[in-house]
């Protein structure tokens, strides 16, 4: 849901002020991931801090390794919603086309249920997801199991990170002339 903020911005007409501001498109862009990241920092921050409660141990390695895969997850779908909210132009669109987005990304990375039977189709699309590789990442930081190895979960995630922040910046650019 990252993207909302742009598109009321839009609305309200204060993209027009960030426009002429003297930055570049692209840095305001890269701002707002920014924001958005610092409050997944903080919600990852609280979770961790809480993980003792459902008998997870939490050593300061792991705390750290967490909260940077918690910034790679966050920057890559921060970009996702930013993206896609340079195409929109009314906060009811986005909000359905981000339904269609988060619910399939979501259900099929594995957070809800193990993924270790799924049918053999729908397990290629298990991996297509990016999420998938975060998740996976995430569960192998913290719990020492994961499904992938660590190195390319990781891996795939820091891509996603960095593909859609700069497509984001990209697109965002391209669109939003004054």
């Amino acid at each position: 849901m990252a993207g909302i903020g742009i598109i009321m911005n839009k609305q309200y007409g204060f993209l027009k002020e960030i426009m002429v501001a003297p930055l570049s498109r692209a840095s305001s862009m890269f701002g707002k991931a920014l924001g958005i990241i610092t409050g997944v920092i903080v919600q990852a921050i609280i979770l961790l801090l809480l993980s003792f409660v459902v008998g997870v141990q939490m050593t300061s390695l792991i705390f750290i390794g967490a909260i940077g895969m918690s910034i790679i997850i966050s920057i890559g779908f921060s970009g996702l919603g930013l993206f896609i909210a340079s195409f929109m132009i009314s906060m009811e669109c986005f909000n359905l086309v981000m339904c269609f987005v988060i619910m399939p990304v979501f259900l099929l990375s594995g957070t809800v249920f193990p993924v270790t039977n799924l049918p053999e189709w729908l397990s290629f699309i298990f991996y297509l997801d990016p999420l998938t590789y975060g998740v996976d990442a995430l569960r192998g930081i913290i719990l020492g199991q994961s499904i992938l190895p660590l190195g390319i979960s990781i891996g795939v995630s820091l891509f996603f990170a960095i593909l859609m922040i700069l497509a984001s910046a990209f697109v965002f650019t391209k669109k939003n002339k004054i």
